[in-house]
């Protein structure tokens, strides 16, 4: 789908993979480990404003670039979405844009030749609740 040219390919792949599955709801084999997952967040998805508080001139450069990269990415894929709506039934930007963050966040595999989630080593790896 995303050719192997993007660099956020993997992650892109497994944000559409784990939208679908979260759109499935309880129908979904993978449904027990998306509900469990607590959000977490990526300073690109904060406000400006509180990225700005921290005063580091680097990492709001990042967050905005890193933030117009990923509504890119939004606008790319929503098409796609909704030419195919009873495999994306509902889709907004707001779930997909949790679910890439599930996926950039939780995945395994960013120096192995292929990215993956583990849901067992997920589990390891985060508590099931906010901190």
């Amino acid at each position: 789908m995303f050719g192997k040219v993007h660099p956020d390919t993997e992650q892109l792949t497994l944000a559409t993979f784990l939208t679908h599955h979260y759109l499935l709801g309880e129908k979904s084999f993978w449904w027990p480990y998306i509900s469990v997952m607590n959000e977490s967040d990526l300073v690109s998805f904060w406000k400006e404003e509180e990225v700005a508080k921290f005063q580091d001139i680097e990492l709001i450069n990042e967050a905005a670039l890193y933030r117009r990269e990923t509504e890119l990415e939004w606008d790319q894929l929503k098409p796609i979405f909704e030419k195919y709506p009873e495999t994306f039934p509902g889709v907004t930007k707001d779930v997909f844009f949790l679910m890439y963050n599930f996926a950039c966040t939780r995945c395994f595999g960013w120096t192995l030749p292929a990215t993956m989630m583990v849901p067992m080593a997920d589990f390891v790896n985060h508590l099931p609740v906010d901190t």
